[in-house]
């Protein structure tokens, strides 16, 4: 099954935008929670960076740990509940996260500080209202489709990465079809 097999669906509604991102924006480091399918983009579109992908579900970091080169990837064990602070320990100025598992709110709060000014922060299931209060600690929010939220603390950037990925609101799910939903994400298509 490939990366794209699933979409439509929000499970990989991430795969087209960070595909974009990875083509058009330089990317040097990147921290993934949980290996998979951004792990695949990552590889196929942003072949040189360098990757530390955080598992916490002990049967999927077994099926990861040594299917990829570690000189690119790690994949790193972590117990569900650990301090993300630890995340200090393998460096700073990341080039992107990808938030797609774990504490979110906690992943997106360490992130900031992980990335530098020209970092990303991209968020997966952004439409769970729960996610809001980290989506606003950034200054810069663009939301290319109702699950994905993409974050920096650069104008610039944020004008790069509008150009290179595309919007797409078609989908009509449970999470994001309430009007309430979609007023919400309107403020941040353009």
């Amino acid at each position: 099954m490939g990366i794209n097999s699933k979409r439509g669906t929000t499970f990989v509604s991430f795969v087209t935008p960070l595909t974009e991102i990875c083509k058009n924006i330089p990317l040097d480091t990147i921290i993934e929670f949980g290996p998979g399918h951004s792990t695949q983009v990552f590889l196929q579109h942003a072949p040189n960076a360098k990757i530390f992908s955080f598992e916490t579900d002990k049967k999927w970091y077994d099926t990861y740990k040594n299917k990829f080169d570690p000189a690119q990837i790690q994949v790193i064990y972590k117990e569900p509940g650990w301090n993300l602070e630890e995340m200090h320990a393998f460096g700073e100025n990341y080039s992107l996260i990808f938030v797609d598992g774990g504490d979110r709110l906690s992943a997106l709060a360490v992130a900031y500080d992980l990335i530098d000014d020209d970092g990303i922060v991209f968020l997966h299931d952004a439409h769970r209202e729960e996610y809001e209060p980290g989506i606003h600690h950034y200054p810069f929010v663009y939301c290319p489709e109702r699950h994905s939220c993409i974050m920096t603390k650069n104008q610039a950037l944020m004008e790069a990465i509008k150009t290179a990925v595309p919007s797409n609101y078609s989908c009509n799910c449970q999470y994001c079809s309430s009007p309430e939903r979609r007023d919400y994400f309107s403020q941040y298509i353009s």
